[in-house]
Parts: C-alpha cells; structure tokens; sequence
C-alpha cells in the first residue's frame, strides 16, 4: 500500500435503492393525498362562488326585467289615468266654459227694456253714451234722469216712463224741424223690430207695442196739436 494514499474508511450500507423508491412513492402519495382536499375545497369554494355570482346576475337580470316591464305599465295606466281625467274634465270645462259665455251675454229683462227704447226713439239716461250699437247719434234726458234719481228708482229707460222721454227728447227738436222728423224714423224702428221678431218673451213683446202704441199717438199729436211739444 502507498504510504501517501489515505486511509481507507469504512462506511455502512447505504438504504436499498428499491426501498428508496418505495419511500419517495409513499412520501407522493402522502403529498398528493394531502393537497387533492385542498384542490377540492378550492374547487368547490371557487365551483360555489361562481354559482353564487350567477345566481345573483340572474337575480339582477330578472329584477332588471321586471322593473322594465313594470314601468311602461305604470306608465301607460298614469297616462290612461290622465288622460280619462282630461277627457272627463273636458266636456265640464266645455259646459263652465259655454255657462259663462251664455252668463256673459244674457241680458236681464230690465236691461234689455232700456237698451231696445234707447234705440227706437234715440235717447239715453247715460251722459257718457252719445251712440247706440247702430250708431245712431242719442238724445240725453238729464230731467228724467234726475226724476229717476230723487225717487231713488233704477236710471234706466222703461215704458212706465216712456211718456216723460218722449215728450223730453221731442222739446229737444231744433225749431226749423218738424216732431214728425223725429217721431216717424222712431215709429218705423219699432215696426222693423216686431216684423223680424222671432220667438219673443210676452214681456219683451209687450214693451215694444207700447214703443209702437206711443210712436203713434205722438205721431197724431204732432199733427193735431203740435204746441204740446213745446
């Protein structure tokens, strides 16, 4: 033996090699068996969140779905409700509307009795009135209207009063005219009315044959005894 070559040492016997194999299997199984719950628990935990990620898109979808076809129906029964309620306040807004257009143009009897005599023989109680609706120049009658004043009765023209307006607007005739140029035009107004008259009220018709009964009498007056007139 070479005095310069080391000593031999003895070691001991290495493990199997077989028995290394079946102990790194053993050691994988081991491994394996160990992280395959794990795999599974992740699985089923990711399996399980998806489920339930989908099962609330779902749930957002149908909500979604059931608002939308929610809406147009509350929608369409407001605007059916609207429009009932317009189409109801329509015919009582055509019915307000018609009452106080009528309620705006009729007339009280009083008031039409002034009016009609107004125009027939030309004459007013109003200073502020110097036309009629037929622009005929009005005759005022301050004395009648101050009578009508002082006996606290209404300033209007009636035909308990049409004497006293007669015999006033007359005086008021310049003197280089007949009463006749007065009177007769008056008398042919009143016969007009009553020959266009339609469907008159008893009071209405009774106040113009009264306009026509005067006219004529007046009419005789002017003829036979023209100084009552003054």
């Amino acid at each position: 033996m070479d005095e310069n070559s080391p000593p031999h040492l003895e070691t001991p016997d290495g493990p199997d090699k077989d028995n290394l194999e079946q102990i790194r299997k053993r050691r994988l199984e081991k491994l394996s068996a160990g992280q395959k719950p794990a795999q599974v628990t992740h699985s089923e935990t990711s399996s399980s969140t998806s489920s339930e990620s989908k099962n609330a898109d779902k749930l957002n979808v149908q909500t979604t779905i059931k608002d939308i076809t929610k809406a147009p129906e509350i929608l369409s029964s407001h605007d059916f409700s609207t429009t009932n309620h317009a189409q109801s306040q329509e015919p009582r807004t055509s019915n307000v509307r018609s009452l106080t257009k009528k309620l705006a143009y009729e007339e009280t009897i009083e008031q039409y009795e002034n009016k009609i005599l107004g125009h027939i023989f030309c004459i007013t109680l109003d200073p502020e009135l110097t036309y009629d609706a037929s622009h005929h120049r009005l005759t005022m009658l301050p004395n009648l209207r101050r009578d009508l004043e002082e006996e606290n009765d209404p300033v209007l023209l009636t035909r308990d009063r049409l004497d006293s307006a007669i015999l006033e607007a007359a005086s008021k005739v310049p003197a280089d005219k007949c009463i006749l140029d007065y009177l007769l035009p008056c008398f042919k107004r009143v016969t007009q009315i009553l020959t266009t008259l339609r469907d008159a009220s008893p009071t209405k018709l009774a106040i113009l044959k009264e306009a026509e009964r005067l006219c004529i009498s007046y009419c005789i007056f002017a003829i036979e005894e023209p100084d009552i007139f003054g």
